[in-house]
């Protein structure tokens, strides 16, 4: 946490312990076809969908622009790969995008996606 800018490092601190886990911690999960699933999953859902859901549409720019924001510090500061930052921030903004505009074939694209990083992990 000592390379975070200050106030960064000040806002990593107050976080609930939770959440502080996941910000220091990126993971690509190079090795576990299972939690990169779970990972990609729940950013879609959890990230990218709910908050637009429980908040509203005009959320959406905020929502994308926060989580681009934490997937930056994580690539700057603290040693996430860039390549899983994108993969991160596609499933995020697909949540978003699906919540608003309910375009429902969106989840073709983003279940091929999601399948190919699997195969990765498991060598195939």
């Amino acid at each position: 946490m000592d390379s975070l800018p200050a106030p960064v490092a000040a806002l990593v601190r107050i976080m609930p312990p939770w959440l502080r886990e996941l910000f220091l911690t990126p993971s690509a999960f190079p090795d576990d076809p299972r939690k990169y699933a779970r990972n990609q999953v729940l950013h879609f859902a959890l990230v990218g969908a709910l908050p637009v859901a429980l908040i509203g549409p005009w959320f959406a720019p905020i929502s994308l622009t926060l989580y681009a924001g934490w997937e930056w510090l994580q690539w700057r500061y603290l040693g996430g790969d860039l390549s899983d930052g994108l993969e991160d921030m596609a499933f995020q903004s697909a949540g978003v995008i699906l919540c608003v505009t309910l375009f429902w074939p969106m989840l073709v694209p983003m279940g091929l996606i999601l399948g190919a990083g699997v195969a990765l992990r498991r060598g195939l």
